[in-house]
């Protein structure tokens, strides 16, 4: 069994690098001594300063980081569970063959022998009841079938073993080549007037990174060994894909920048635009890969609502928003954040949600009609609706939960309107004041009430705050307190 240590936490960076090091402990001295195990065990992509060249988020050398980064957090989560799956296997199976070595002992096995027959006996009656021999044999019987057993997966184990190390190797060899490659570019990266005679060495650096990116999409043995023996581990990611090949593509950009004269603020529109062709990039090879999981998704829920839309009643100033309504929203969200079909379709009945452009300059009090505050009304119940799914922190209630999303989303709108206004008057409150922006808040309330809302008016003073900011141009972005 794995010894137990004790850690004094001072000589270690944090409780990640002390659960790191207790975690190699349970494993067999084997794979605990292996360099390849303890790479794995210890890697962390997205964390590695090594992995960036610069601080500067606005550096091209954190888009190549990024890329390396999120590849290899892609493979390494596989062989980590595989790496403590094998341990396992191994440290069960010695421990039990360890234990029928020591029953078969012939003073064990004569204790053991007399043990089973006083205590079975009573309870199970085929077991014989005149003869010892009889009892010997069944259990010779079982311990040869356990040391087959335990020998049969000593035997898997090894030879997951040794596939898991060959292809970590392949793997850390890739990574190697890449974090040298890195070094060699990064000791002149910040210089300027040095930077154009490493164009090589930049050029190295991307296909170094691509062939990480190749290791980390090539077909695992390993994995379809371990998934035809009915091993599924849940951080199994190592179905073959497409090779990145579009990496190519950014290579000439990526070292043409790296290895320009000019500094890294003269070069930021470029690298800007770069930044988005990777992110775009990126982003169409993580939708290939989510879509079976998309396709599961659909599926089930095509099989539960059929062609029938389930958000049809919460048509605009139709059934106000519910519970229910906040349950069926999150319910129709895809794996990739995405709304489902339905979704889009209900979303597209509804009025535009409220935003800053929306009533820019929001008109005088006096020149708004009553077909005017009708469209407002509904669009603010489009608005609630819209947002009812948000990942907000939800008040105790529900009531409030939806006064918050009305003051976030509508009320708040309607005071950078009002305040755009007077802005066109000198920043004074010639075209509104509390009082009337007070007063059209209510009449808006009122409004949204009529359809079954319980929603109130903010108190005067929070919409004069409200007022006076948007008046003064500060900015509202993020602020709900006023």
């Amino acid at each position: 069994m794995p010894q137990v240590r004790r850690f004094e936490s001072e000589s270690y960076a944090s409780i990640g690098d002390l659960l790191h090091e207790a975690s190699v402990d349970l494993l067999p001295e084997e794979l605990r001594s292996n360099e390849h195990a303890g790479w794995v065990v210890k890697n962390d992509p997205l964390l590695q300063s090594k992995y960036r060249a610069s601080d500067e988020n606005s550096s091209p050398f954190a888009i190549v980081g990024d890329f390396v980064a999120s590849r290899l957090q892609q493979r390494i989560p596989f062989y980590f569970a595989a790496l403590f799956h094998i341990g396992r296997m191994l440290s069960v199976a010695n421990v039990g063959l360890q234990n029928i070595q020591a029953l078969t002992r012939e003073e064990n096995w004569q204790a053991s022998l007399a043990n089973i027959l006083a205590l079975s006996r009573p309870r199970l009656s085929f077991l014989p009841t005149g003869e010892q021999r009889e009892t010997e044999v069944l259990l010779r019987t079982m311990c040869d079938l356990g040391i087959s057993n335990f020998q049969n997966e000593i035997r898997i184990a090894n030879k997951w073993w040794h596939i898991w190390l060959d292809e970590v190797a392949r793997l850390k060899a890739s990574v190697d080549k890449y974090e040298y490659s890195w070094r060699n570019v990064a000791e002149y990266s910040n210089d300027r007037y040095n930077r154009s005679r490493g164009f090589g060495d930049i050029t190295e650096l991307c296909f170094a990174a691509w062939s990480v990116s190749a290791a980390c999409s090539a077909k695992s043995t390993l994995a379809e060994e371990m998934t035809q023996t009915g091993v599924r581990l849940k951080a199994d990611d190592c179905k073959p894909v497409t090779p990145l090949i579009g990496i190519g593509q950014f290579v000439p950009m990526i070292s043409a920048i790296l290895s320009s004269d000019a500094d890294w603020g003269d070069l930021r529109h470029e690298v800007y635009h770069l930044s988005r062709l990777m992110e775009e990039w990126i982003g169409n090879e993580k939708e290939q890969r989510m879509q079976p999981e998309l396709d599961i998704a659909l599926s089930i829920l095509k099989a539960k609502y059929g062609d029938a839309n389930p958000f049809a009643e919460y048509t605009p100033c139709g059934q106000i928003a519910t519970r229910e309504l906040r349950t069926l929203v999150r319910e129709h969200r895809l794996p990739n954040g995405r709304p489902s079909p339905w979704v889009a379709e209900w979303k597209n009945s509804l009025e535009s949600p409220l935003s800053f452009n929306s009533y820019s300059p929001l008109m005088p009090p006096k020149d708004l009609t009553e077909s005017q505050l009708e469209m407002m009304i509904r669009a603010v119940d489009s608005t609630i609706k819209i947002h009812v799914g948000d990942n907000i922190t939800q008040p105790a209630s529900w009531e409030q939960f939806l006064q918050t999303l009305f003051e976030s989303h509508c009320v708040k709108q309607f005071g950078e309107g009002a305040g755009e206004a007077n802005k066109k008057q000198g920043k004074t409150f010639k075209t509104w004041s509390a009082e009337s922006f007070s007063e059209f808040i209510i009449a808006i309330t009122n409004g949204i009430n009529r359809l079954g809302y319980e929603l109130n008016v903010p108190p005067l003073g929070r919409l004069r705050v409200l007022l006076e900011k948007a008046t003064q141009g500060e900015s509202l972005y993020g602020d709900d307190a006023w």
